[in-house]
């Protein structure tokens, strides 16, 4: 396919807005791409975002006197100019400096995972617990008909954590 623009070069950029409810999609070459400042899409959540709001908390350090990851390498100012973390230790050796940044972008720096929307999984062991206990002190009182309802409830949760 060629370029929607120029109509010379072979589209290598598929380019999809919405703006206000009205999708547009464009298929443009690398240099009408250039032009129009699509062809950097990675570098707007790489370099562009996480890198300016990076740069801000710069301290004024000097590439000389830069403390590096004792990993990888990186310095936090590279860090900042290209918006990419080197390795998993980086976040340990910069956490003072990349805190604030992912808060400001995530709302919190701590990373908690997907729950899913039923019951979370912990909260539905430390019931299924509960109901053991119950049913233990429903046998030992000799609750006979008590103790066969939390046995069954019992079973049908486990069925459903399974």
């Amino acid at each position: 396919m060629l370029c929607q623009r120029c109509g010379k070069n072979p589209a290598t950029t598929h380019i999809r807005t919405s703006i206000n409810g009205v999708q547009q999609e464009a298929m443009l070459c690398s240099e009408c791409a250039a032009k129009e400042e699509w062809s950097g899409l990675s570098s707007l959540f790489t370099g562009g975002l996480l890198g300016s709001l990076l740069k801000n908390d710069l301290s004024g350090t000097t590439a000389a006197g830069a403390v590096r990851c004792t990993r990888c390498g990186i310095s936090f100012e590279e860090i900042a100019r290209s918006g990419k973390v080197g390795c998993a230790d980086c976040y340990k050796q910069f956490r003072d400096k990349l805190t604030p940044t992912v808060e400001r972008l995530h709302g919190k720096a701590d990373h908690v995972g997907k729950t899913p929307r039923r019951q979370p999984v912990q909260n539905q062991k430390s019931q299924l617990e509960q109901l053991k206990e119950q049913l233990a002190n429903a046998v030992e009182a000799q609750e006979f008909e008590l103790a066969a309802q939390l046995r069954d409830r019992i079973r049908e949760m486990e069925g459903n954590a399974q």
